[in-house]
């Protein structure tokens, strides 16, 4: 494993999961569709239609990288 691999393995969990929207941001989706299967697709769209019925339910982004540590980017 290289050393850099190494060093992301150390970071604190916060950080892993800055690092980890930062790469899923970096994806291009138009040039490498992901495709996705059915079972996962049904269940986003149940998600979707849940939060929908009970918007009151939702939690800001905001909050929630607050209470992961991540602050507010």
């Amino acid at each position: 494993m290289s050393s850099e691999l190494n060093y992301l393995l150390t970071l604190d969990v916060p950080e892993k999961l800055e690092l980890i929207g930062v790469l899923w941001d970096s994806i291009d989706e138009s040039e490498h569709p992901v495709s996705m299967p059915d079972s996962l697709v049904a269940e986003l769209d149940r998600r979707k239609a849940a939060a929908e019925r009970d918007p009151a339910r939702l939690i800001p982004w905001e909050t929630v990288r607050k209470r992961l540590g991540l602050g507010n980017g």
